[in-house]
């Protein structure tokens, strides 16, 4: 590994070690070892730490799970956390007019490449055997995908990260895809974590071949938006156009920031949310906060409740599960009876259930858990007497 690779990792671990917002998770495929390093819910002073924004995905192999683990090469490099146009500083005082690309934002799930015992597989943001990655590897093995597939795995064994989304009708965020499609988003390489342009070439789709100039291009009737007219202007029109998400919009100093239409914001999140205490629970605990800022830019009371239910929700989300999580990883080995006294003993009784669920082998969804526990949580109180 090379200087800036290690350095990621540290930093990485760094986040770890420091809060409960960023963790890893340690997966073992055909007896290799990955680890993945991601985010639970985070507001902008986290992301503000060194590498912060680069703790989305991103996966070394290791050693060894567990502590004693050490880094042995950088695998993927996933694009690093961007955000929606004046939700917070990271996106205020843009300079507009130095825009470089506007790209249709693709409404499914991120899908990166790693290269696998000299082959070439598909990971989702945590995962290396979710739903959505398996889909979209059979998806990608298709015969009349092999050229595209082919393109990749030249890629991927010089040591680059393809990043795409994932888009189908089995994985429906809010648009509606007839059939399912990999949307190439940028080429990252795991040397140096830049973006690389022109390497993607062609791509057959129904037995076409098609054009895809670099990551500025994404493949299919996905097209980078040409600057016919002022692109200031057409980004102030983004919000006002319907059927579809948005973009994603990059600046000549390397910034990228999104803009979605409201079309997509009130289906994805009505803004009732922000007068419903549940529905601003759940908008948060489903990571749609930011989205709702988006619908606020000038409501300083909108803003601030929203600002206060993210504290709330992040704070009891990020500590349940790192409590569960460390429980359950420290103490698997134990019998049943043997965890479930010491789980009862160092425990409350929300995390002990869920515990013990981890140990039974159950399907432990934080997000739904919170969400169906809703009165438990006591959340009215810090978020109503909010004042302007």
């Amino acid at each position: 590994m090379n200087i800036r690779q290690i350095e990621l990792w540290n930093n990485l671990m760094n986040l770890v070690d420091s809060t409960e917002v960023f963790y890893y998770v340690d997966q073992q495929l055909d007896g290799v070892w990955y680890r993945v390093f991601t985010y639970r819910l985070a507001s902008y002073s986290d992301f503000l730490k060194p590498d912060a924004l680069e703790c989305r995905g991103h996966m070394f192999r290791v050693s060894e799970e567990g502590k004693n683990a050490t880094p042995i090469a950088l695998v993927a490099w996933p694009q690093q956390k961007f955000f929606n146009l004046f939700e917070n500083p990271f996106t205020m005082e843009l300079d507009l007019s130095t825009i470089t690309s506007i790209m249709v934002k693709a409404d499914g799930s991120l899908i990166s490449t790693f290269l696998h015992n000299n082959e070439l597989r598909l990971k989702s943001k945590t995962s290396l055997t979710s739903t959505q990655a398996e889909d979209a590897m059979r998806w990608l093995n298709l015969p009349q995908n092999a050229t595209f597939k082919k393109e990749m795995l030249e890629l991927v064994r010089k040591n680059y990260t393809v990043n795409m989304e994932y888009c189908s009708p089995d994985n429906r965020i809010v648009l509606a895809y007839e059939t399912p499609q990999l949307v190439v988003l940028n080429v990252r390489d795991n040397e140096s974590g830049k973006y690389v342009n022109g390497i993607i070439r062609h791509v057959r789709e129904n037995g076409e071949e098609l054009l895809l100039c670099s990551y500025d291009s994404i493949m299919n009737n996905w097209i980078v938006y040409e600057f016919t007219e002022d692109p200031i202007k057409f980004v102030e029109q983004i919000p006002q156009m319907e059927h579809i998400e948005g973009f994603v919009i990059k600046l000549s100093n390397g910034v990228y920031f999104k803009c979605k239409t409201l079309w997509y914001l009130t289906r994805h999140r009505t803004k009732d949310s922000v007068n419903n205490q549940r529905r601003l629970f759940e908008a948060v605990i489903d990571e749609a906060s930011d989205d709702l800022r988006s619908l606020f830019v000038d409501d300083v009371v909108a803003l601030k409740k929203i600002e206060e239910m993210e504290i709330k929700v992040d704070k009891i989300f990020n500590h349940t599960v790192a409590t569960v999580e460390k429980f359950y990883a420290d103490n698997k080995h134990l019998d049943r009876k043997q965890y479930a006294i010491l789980g009862q003993q160092v425990l409350g009784q929300k995390e002990f259930g869920l515990a013990m669920s981890k140990y039974t082998g159950k399907d432990v969804n934080y997000k739904e858990w919170m969400k169906k526990n809703f009165k438990m949580f006591d959340v009215e109180e810090s978020v109503d007497t909010v004042e302007e």
